[in-house]
């Protein structure tokens, strides 16, 4: 049986996801700083088994499409259990950094703990974007790529 969210897990999820966004668009000013070469778009999706999937993608012009970096925020319901998800990655999959996760009992409101993983969500985004604008601008970074 699908649990249908409750208007207050649908507005905790709408303002999560205006404060990613804003992330997403705060990388982008800092990337075209460095870089302005660089095309991005930033969009949500939800489903009864995905109330949240959110992705930035980051794209150098020139550059081949499978190095784009891609930053995906997912919240999952499977099996009564909901969990948060974040990462960056390239486009053709290669995971480069993974961000903060959290797991809670599907019975326990999204409105009483999503706040805080947006916060993890967000503080990571800004911790991460020195790395995502090396990465886009070729510059050696942590992460372990092909």
């Amino acid at each position: 049986m699908t649990e249908v969210p409750s208007r207050s897990s649908t507005t905790a999820i709408e303002h999560v996801w205006d404060r990613l966004n804003e992330g997403f668009r705060e990388i982008y000013t800092q990337v075209l700083r460095r870089t302005a070469t660089v095309d991005w778009l930033a969009e949500a999706h939800d489903n009864p088994s995905f109330p949240l999937m959110a992705y930035a993608r980051f794209e150098r012009k020139g550059r081949p499409d499978d190095e784009a970096l891609v930053i995906q925020v997912d919240i999952h319901r499977e099996k009564g259990v909901i969990t948060w998800t974040t990462d960056a990655c390239q486009e053709r999959g290669a995971v480069l950094v993974d961000g903060p996760t959290r797991s809670a009992p599907a019975t326990e409101p999204l409105a009483s703990w999503v706040g805080e993983a947006a916060d993890a969500a967000i503080a990571w985004l800004k911790a991460e974007t020195p790395n995502f604008i090396a990465y886009l601008n070729q510059e050696p970074t942590p992460y372990d790529v092909d």
